[in-house]
């Protein structure tokens, strides 16, 4: 018996016309897919912007203030006080005492519902003349860091003794929006300046200050 040697059959290599037609399937879906990723990426952003505009903006009271202590421990502080501007009904707790030594620092994050109008900050020392009080706009800045003693017009340091943090937020009452002044108090446990005459409970929530950067 004898044995033919059998050839392998090629493959027909495609022409042209069939590789033109092959990139252009390849290229429709490959539009597809961005046009795909593109419709599903302006969804969620839109969905997510729907929500956040449309979500029950928290109660005043419910604000929190985080101060980050020297040792860059955290922890959230309720309002002091929050006043209903119209009928002049308050709310009222006691200041927070926060230990502040004399060569510490300690930084206040707010919260966007008050860094988005503007707001003040009271630093109350136990010599007078080292009191300040800065105001900063909408968006201008979300947290501060205070020193717990600065250089007095006197001789020596003044030691902190009280910080204040005063906003006017819009909150609702019977469906309506209404304006709320919202007070955070810190004690350092330093006595204030006695002349000072300082008032920890006084929810002026002017917004009226030496913007020094402070």
């Amino acid at each position: 018996m004898s044995t033919e040697n059998q050839t392998p059959k090629q493959t027909p290599k495609p022409s042209k016309k069939q590789r033109r037609r092959a990139a252009q399937r390849k290229q429709a879906m490959t539009f597809g897919a961005i046009v795909l990723l593109v419709v599903v990426v302006a969804a969620a952003v839109l969905g997510y912007q729907y929500w956040s505009d449309n979500r029950p903006a928290p109660a005043p009271q419910d604000l929190r203030v985080t101060v980050t202590d020297a040792s860059g421990d955290e922890k959230e502080y309720a309002p002091y006080s929050v006043c209903q501007r119209f009928t002049g009904d308050c709310e009222e707790g006691d200041p927070t005492t926060v230990e502040v030594g004399p060569d510490d620092e300690i930084t206040l994050s707010l919260p966007d519902e008050v860094t988005s109008q503007d707001w003040s900050l009271l630093q109350i020392f136990d010599d007078q003349s080292a009191d300040t009080e800065n105001t900063w706009a909408a968006g201008e800045k979300s947290e501060v860091t205070v020193r717990g003693s600065v250089e007095s017009d006197g001789d020596g340091t003044a030691r902190l003794s009280v910080v204040e943090i005063h906003a006017l937020i819009l909150g609702e009452e019977d469906g309506e929006e209404v304006p709320y002044g919202v007070v955070w108090a810190f004690n350092t446990g330093v006595d204030p300046d006695p002349e000072a005459g300082a008032d920890t409970g006084d929810d002026t929530g002017d917004d009226t200050g030496d913007d020094t950067g402070n």
